[in-house]
């Protein structure tokens, strides 16, 4: 129970799935599942890495940036912090506090319909977010950045043959057949949405002369 409070921000838990889906999830031939690992750090006990699964057999870690893809994916942690470099060294912090995926599948490609709703919550960068076209353009920016994070998690689960997001299982469900290497062997495109709350609290790390 400590050990969960204390890491009850991390991306490496599966919150929205209890004992029994994981369970299931675990026994089924058409979904494959991650599960937590405990390590220690700084001589306390802490949720380190999520180990993924190709069937029943461990085969990778998710690292922390996938780990932050997969549950805005799966709608699993309602307070994700995405983190943009608008320039070296410093960064404007979104918090994406609700997304909605959507999976449709045609022929030899499967597509994701991802809407996310978050606000900025931190900002060290020179940019006037009270200029609409700043706000538009740093949007954009952040959201080819999660595109990209995207492809890279689908680039690697697929190379690993981990269907996490039950590809195949959204398969069977319509057409009633099974095709085990569907999710492996379909090309996937995606269509990301950021909207940024502007009513968000925002902090600005501006610099001083000393």
């Amino acid at each position: 129970k400590e050990i969960l409070e204390n890491n009850k921000y991390s991306n490496y838990i599966s919150r929205n799935k209890n004992f029994k889906e994981i369970a299931n999830n675990y026994i089924s031939n058409d979904q494959n599942v991650s599960l937590s690992m405990i390590g220690v750090k700084n001589d306390d006990p802490t949720i380190t890495k999520l180990l993924i699964f190709d069937n029943k057999k461990p085969v990778g870690y998710l690292n922390e940036n996938e780990a932050e893809t997969y549950s805005i994916l799966t709608n699993n942690n309602p307070n994700v912090i995405i983190k943009h470099e608008c320039e070296k060294d410093k960064y404007i912090t979104v918090k994406v506090y609700k997304s909605n995926s959507k999976y449709r599948l045609y022929k030899n490609n499967f597509y994701i319909d991802l809407n996310m709703d978050g606000e900025i919550v931190e900002n060290n960068c020179d940019i006037d977010l009270d200029d609409i076209n700043e706000y538009k353009k740093i949007t954009k920016n952040i959201t080819n950045d999660f595109n990209n994070d995207l492809n890279n998690f689908l680039d690697k689960t697929k190379n690993l043959n981990s269907d996490l997001l039950g590809i195949n299982k959204k398969y069977y469900n319509k057409y009633r057949k099974r095709k085990k290497d569907y999710f492996m062997n379909t090309s996937y495109k995606n269509n990301v949405k950021l909207n940024l709350n502007k009513k968000g609290l925002i902090f600005e790390v501006k610099d001083y002369d000393r």
